[in-house]
């Protein structure tokens, strides 16, 4: 796991009265700037300010941040308009209407937005990215991270990651996801960021459908 995307570097304070908070991944070290009103720093994996409060991380035009109870009809409009392109090809075409009727629906994301577990991701006030995450039973889960196409590839995911994380409680100590068998690239993705491998669900009637589990061991100290 990359130390940059998803621990705090060395000699980086954590939580408390004042912390050094990732904001943009795209300043090399050395360079400074600024940042909602005051300075910032590059440093080793991106651009760190002080604050004592949650604000949107900020880099390359894109911003992320917790959505917002007006958010919820752009956010199904984004599922509609790419997760069906996004899972034809894996897992068939009405198994991936499915998934945006089940999971994209307005009283689905009001309920997730209310719970405060869903981020957002936006470009030129685009939409360009939406994650949540949620529970089962006691253990922490992420349930959606998708970003529109023309913004895979170039490190947005992990960023998105990092902002579900940080809103996790203070002693949770793992994130667990579930991705397709078939999604390849997203079980990649998850592996990459440090997820372990757990157990395979198979699915009753489509194998591509079965549901890889993996988990990060979360070090908040």
């Amino acid at each position: 796991m990359r130390q940059s995307r998803l621990e705090r570097p060395p000699g980086r304070p954590g939580r408390g009265n004042a912390y050094l908070r990732y904001v943009a991944p795209f300043l090399p070290p050395g360079s400074e700037a600024t940042v909602g009103g005051s300075t910032a720093e590059g440093g080793e994996g991106g651009l760190w300010r002080y604050g004592d409060k949650e604000e949107p991380i900020v880099g390359d035009k894109i911003s992320i941040r917790s959505a917002r109870p007006d958010d919820v009809e752009t956010i199904c409009r984004f599922g509609a308009a790419h997760i069906p392109d996004h899972y034809r090809p894996l897992i068939g075409n009405e198994a991936a209407q499915a998934q945006v009727d089940r999971w994209w629906n307005a009283n689905r994301i009001t309920q997730a937005v209310d719970g405060g577990q869903v981020t957002v991701a936006e470009s030129d006030d685009q939409l360009v990215g939406v994650a949540e995450r949620g529970q089962l039973g006691p253990s922490h889960v992420v349930w959606k991270l998708y970003l529109h196409p023309d913004h895979r590839g170039k490190g947005l995911g992990p960023e998105m990651l990092r902002h579900l994380i940080d809103q996790l409680p203070a002693d949770a100590g793992a994130l667990q996801v579930e991705v397709f068998e078939a999604n390849r690239r997203a079980d990649e993705f998850y592996e990459r960021e440090g997820f372990r491998y757990v157990r395979t669900e198979p699915h009753p009637v489509n194998p591509a459908m079965n549901i890889v589990w993996r988990e990060l061991k979360l070090d908040r100290g």
